[in-house]
């Protein structure tokens, strides 16, 4: 059994680079389908309740300028504190840019050949032509999708 060199450290695991490119990527697309110019914008728009005005000064979670720097990543969970689906409630297509199952295959996941057409079907309609073959003379006219062209 190999020895591990440097132990882990207690606390939170380090974030994932394909994470981080993943989070600023979704917060870009955000920001252009939003029309919203800065994560601040995008922070009063989607949670205008978490900010709070005071005389002098401005407190606010900065939850949003965190994702954008990719110094924080959300968590897909299915409630209403999901940033993800909050944002793709108000900004519809903008899941799809966090939840593509690409970043799985980036991080180097190796699904076997069924794992695979299962994520192959969650892409985009578009995108599914590009990739997969189907053999319409199988299974009595019915669509059947075999393995991608690469």
């Amino acid at each position: 059994m190999p020895k591990i060199i440097t132990p882990p450290k207690p606390g939170r695991p380090p974030r994932n680079l394909i994470d981080v490119l993943r989070t600023q990527l979704w917060i870009h697309v955000l920001k252009l389908r939003s029309g919203l110019p800065s994560s601040y914008a995008i922070e009063k728009a989607l949670e205008p309740h978490l900010i709070q005005f005071s005389e002098d000064r401005i407190n606010r979670p900065r939850k949003w300028d965190s994702y954008e720097r990719g110094a924080r990543v959300p968590r897909r969970k299915a409630d209403a504190g999901d940033a993800v689906e909050l944002a793709e409630q108000r900004f519809p297509g903008t899941a799809q840019w966090f939840d593509n199952p690409i970043w799985d295959i980036l991080k180097g996941a190796s699904p076997d050949q069924w794992a695979l057409l299962k994520l192959l079907q969650k892409l985009s309609p578009e995108v599914n032509e590009v990739l997969v073959v189907r053999d319409e003379a199988k299974l009595s006219g019915r669509p059947q999708l075999e393995p991608p062209r690469l």
